[in-house]
């Protein structure tokens, strides 16, 4: 099964690439369901045109004023919980 890239959402010339690569059929370690789902919703946060992400907003993580003046720089975090449907072992 071939997965189509949302055009015209994406908004970068590295986003084609990246998606199939994430989709592609024939990987070592084929995604499960909710993993495709986490990847989809990393790559539209970072890569959907801003027009599609209104009232998104995802604040940096800035260091202290005294980290920032030995050169650290903040960046943005994201995460996406995995429901996988399984069950722990007993």
């Amino acid at each position: 099964m071939t997965y189509e890239v949302p055009q015209p959402i994406l908004n970068s010339p590295y986003a084609e690439p990246r998606w199939h690569r994430w989709f592609e059929e024939g990987r070592q370690f084929p995604l499960f369901f909710a993993q495709r789902e986490a990847a989809e919703t990393i790559i539209f946060l970072t890569e959907a045109r801003a027009d599609f992400r209104q009232g998104l907003e995802i604040p940096r993580g800035d260091p202290s004023e005294e980290k920032k003046a030995q050169g650290y720089v903040g960046f943005t975090r994201y995460a996406c919980k995995l429901a996988t449907g399984s069950a722990p072992r007993r």
